[in-house]
């Protein structure tokens, strides 16, 4: 809920679990995003160097959402 001081200067001061929030929904849209795209951005005969860069990028992403996992449990 805003506070008077927010709606008179137009911001707003959002806590660490609102951020947290925000961020969490932006990855799940970028991944939403991604999925589809699968089938067009991995394909046969694909250029070795673009192919392993595709791969890791996405070993990278599936290493942090591990990793975020993991954390969340510690906390539960």
């Amino acid at each position: 809920m805003r506070n008077v001081v927010e709606v008179i200067s137009g911001k707003t001061t959002e806590g660490p679990e609102e951020k947290w929030l925000r961020d969490a929904g932006a990855v799940c849209g970028i991944l939403n995003r991604l999925q589809p795209q699968t089938d067009i951005v991995f394909y046969p005969n694909q250029e070795k160097r673009l192919r392993r860069k595709l791969l890791t990028k996405a070993a990278k992403a599936r290493r942090l959402t591990i990793k975020l996992q993991q954390k969340i449990k510690e906390h539960l």
